[in-house]
């Protein structure tokens, strides 16, 4: 078992009474790979579970105990582990939507990327857990994926150098 990588699922009670089989949200907290946590997300993933999705809130490892790229194969596995348990947890794995915010925007670009383009998935060693025709959305809040575009000189470039060292 992974200590760093918990998830929190969140449902109504109707949907998981019902056993009807709703699409899945994966979202993936921000921090700047070295801070943040899965509960900061709880309202919001009450929010999602109330329009009939279930949710999945997901931690990782942060820097600098862990580098890149463990977090995106721990959300990786998650992913597989929510997919193994589609029954118990009344998921459509055919309706799998992947999110983050900052740094959890990151990583889920990078499983997009995994999902999509097999090259990419054998270049990281990370072997997609999700079929690319289940995989129906992607939501990237607030994530950094050029890093040729920062600019490290501005009034948070301690900040920025920090975060992209992570």
């Amino acid at each position: 078992m992974d200590n760093d990588a918990k998830l929190d699922l969140y449902y109504t009670e109707h949907s998981i009474n019902i056993r009807a089989k709703h699409p899945l949200i994966l979202w993936v907290h921000g921090g700047g790979f070295v801070a943040g946590d899965k509960i900061e997300l709880s309202n919001y993933c009450k929010i999602l579970a109330s329009k009939g999705f279930i949710v999945a809130s997901a931690d990782y490892s942060i820097a600098p105990g862990a580098h890149y790229p463990i977090p995106v194969s721990q959300i990786n596995t998650a992913i597989a582990f929510l997919v193994r348990n589609e029954s118990e947890f009344t998921i459509d794995t055919s309706k799998i939507i992947l999110a983050g915010d900052s740094g959890g925007a990151h990583i889920v670009a990078q499983l997009a990327n995994i999902y999509t383009n097999k090259n990419y998935a054998v270049i990281l060693g990370v072997t997609p857990s999700v079929d690319l025709a289940n995989l129906r959305g992607v939501i990237l809040h607030c994530g950094a994926y050029n890093t040729a575009l920062v600019d490290f000189e501005g009034g948070y470039g301690w900040f920025l150098r920090t975060v992209l060292w992570s």
